[in-house]
């Protein structure tokens, strides 16, 4: 290793920030420069703590997200990053026996609650809008396998319909996707947004629900290489998790860690133009004059479809996913105080009509959070009642001005009661944030991982991201730190 070497991370958001936090510590005497080309850190992770007053004219604060809201301990990636960041004292836990964990709701009109478990579902056999669930699943591991021979990958709700019927695909498959990558699960690739259900399937030699009784910890993230402390412990009997100050908490606080650390200089508000590869280093040109040494080695966390434009290599071009993106249309509410579900919050399935244009009548929600019920610790406005509402996606929004009287129709529709008018209201729009893919984008990422390692990249160019590995928090925080791992390896020569 020389006193030459110097790691560029591009992109600051979650990925970027984990990829530049780890390189800092793997290799403290190597120079390292974030890039990101907007005013702040962090990318969709957002959070704003309002002060507000309720109608009795009591005032208080609420946190609400623009983002993800919370995150679950299955993540060893994410506790390193509490333990490691000091942020124990910071964190808003969820027991497993809480109602934000044990009711889960489905709108089914009206509004179901979702069994919790598989005994949970043999209690309530009678329910007729659960009639598709119980033998749908009882039933799977008596299908024969039934995967087309040689087939590498198939949609999310051709997966669900071959193996727990067409019901059960619309009803309760297209309602999960909603809820994660809001988009169509017609669309969607399953080898690539669920990898565990596709590897459960080949471990129960054909039936998925075999071969997820079968797996236990198999298919779960090895928790060893994570220095967790005793945060690890502390989240044995939690079902998810936030912070105090909300889930910007993390972004900030690897912010606020980088800036002390004389190795690493973080560059704001200056996006990359082109990165050309050569044998020792990179010529990067950005909208703003840079530094004038180059960097010898790379990591993008870049989304894929800026990529072709960045990178002159036709070769690249060739391999790099052609991604889709759902668009979101988020709406914050604060109420309040009203008698409503106590729960996590709940999910539309897709309608059996398919999705049409957004109107007055239809604004095409995708499901609806019950955020005090989980996060009420974080507000101190007496009685507050948020919620946060999701539209967009498959639906074909034009994000315009929203209309706030269609959504507070909507949710007293769903949730069958009387809601009152909100004490405050916000409307955010998140263009392009979830990246959805399609068939043989796993193949493809594969086969671009593979080229990377080849002249004139040599392994010193690594692109990570939603589309690379995953698009949870978790997954995204793994994926910065075994590039930051694979780079220091490079650099160590």
């Amino acid at each position: 290793m020389t006193a030459t070497k110097h790691v560029m991370v591009i992109g600051g958001g979650i990925t970027g920030l984990s990829a530049a936090f780890h390189l800092s510590r793997i290799l403290p005497a190597v120079r390292i420069t974030l890039l990101e080309s907007r005013p702040r850190l962090g990318g969709w992770i957002k959070s704003d703590r309002l002060e507000l007053e309720d109608e009795r004219g009591e005032r208080g604060s609420v946190v609400l997200e623009s983002g993800p809201r919370t995150l679950r301990p299955n993540s060893g990636a994410l506790l390193e990053l509490v333990h490691l960041l000091g942020l124990k004292d910071q964190l808003v836990t969820v027991s497993k026996s809480a109602p934000a964990a044990r009711n889960r709701y489905i709108f089914f009109s009206p509004l179901t609650l979702l069994p919790s478990s598989l005994l949970g579902a043999l209690a309530t056999p009678f329910n007729p809008l659960l009639r598709p669930l119980l033998p749908a699943i009882l039933g799977e591991p008596l299908r024969r396998a039934n995967r087309p021979p040689k087939a590498e990958d198939e949609s999310v709700n051709s997966f669900f319909t071959r193996r727990f019927g067409v019901d059960f695909a619309r009803r309760f498959g297209s309602a999960l996707v909603h809820g994660i990558y809001a988009a169509d699960s017609r669309e969607l690739s399953v080898r690539s947004a669920f990898p565990a259900l596709w590897a459960a399937e080949e471990l129960g030699r054909g039936s998925v629900v075999l071969g997820m009784r079968a797996a236990g910890r198999v298919l779960a993230e090895d928790m060893s290489g994570y220095d967790m402390g005793d945060v690890g412990q502390m989240m044995r009997n939690v079902s998810v998790y936030s912070f105090k100050e909300g889930m910007e908490t993390l972004p900030r606080a690897m912010e606020a860690e980088l800036a002390t650390r004389a190795n690493v200089r973080i560059i704001k508000g200056t996006g990359v133009v082109s990165v050309y590869a050569e044998e020792e280093d990179f010529k990067v040109r950005a909208s703003r004059e840079l530094p004038e040494d180059c960097p010898t080695h790379i990591i993008s966390a870049l989304p894929f479809q800026s990529l072709p434009e960045i990178l002159p290599d036709p070769g690249l071009h060739f391999l790099i996913p052609h991604s889709h993106y759902s668009s979101v249309l988020l709406l914050n509410l604060v109420f309040p105080r009203f008698p409503h579900p106590a729960g996590f919050g709940y999910l539309v399935p897709r309608p059996e009509g398919g999705y049409s244009e957004v109107t007055e009548d239809n604004p095409g929600i995708l499901g609806t959070v019950f955020d005090s019920v989980a996060l009420g610790e974080q507000d101190t406005l007496p009685g507050a009642v948020k919620m946060t509402m999701m539209s967009g996606g498959p639906y074909k929004r034009r994000f315009g001005e929203p209309y706030l009287p269609e959504f507070l129709a909507a949710l007293r529709q769903h949730l069958g009661i009387p809601v009152p008018d909100p004490l405050y209201h916000r409307f955010v729009v998140a263009k392009k944030c979830i990246p959805t893919p399609g068939m043989e984008h796993s193949a493809r990422v594969a086969q671009l991982r593979h080229a990377l390692l080849e002249r004139p990249y040599a392994g010193r160019l690594e692109m990570i991201g939603a589309e690379a590995g995953g698009v949870s928090v978790g997954d995204c925080v793994r994926q910065g730190k075994e590039a930051a791992l694979r780079i220091a390896q490079s650099v160590r020569g």
